[in-house]
């Protein structure tokens, strides 16, 4: 075994110490997947879910159910690590994942 110093990253979460604390961040996390997904220019809102909003379905241009099972796994993982406040709209989304007669290749 050999000691390589103290961790900058673990769990795709960046470690940050001063003498008096310990923070995790996923900002450098969530930057990536806001890039992957191309929603890194979208603007931000203050409420994560409008209840208002009913869900329909999708009648404009096809998306890909690998895309957006990918994104909504993405969000999962955020909102068990560090965002609670989002895991109710993450949860509703995640609930239009399976389309009928999907394959998969």
């Amino acid at each position: 075994m050999k000691d390589l110093g103290h961790a900058n990253m673990i769990l795709r979460m960046k470690i940050s110490s001063t003498p008096n604390e310990i923070s995790l961040s996923l900002s450098h996390s969530i930057e990536k997947m806001l890039h992957k997904f191309d929603f890194y220019n979208s603007k931000p809102i203050s409420t994560p879910y409008d209840s208002s909003i009913t869900l329909k379905k999708n009648t404009g241009e096809p998306v890909s159910q690998l895309k957006y099972s990918q994104l909504i796994g993405s969000l999962f993982y955020i909102s068990n690590r560090i965002r609670p406040d989002i895991s109710y709209a993450v949860g509703r989304l995640s609930r239009v994942t399976l389309v009928e007669n999907t394959e998969l290749y």
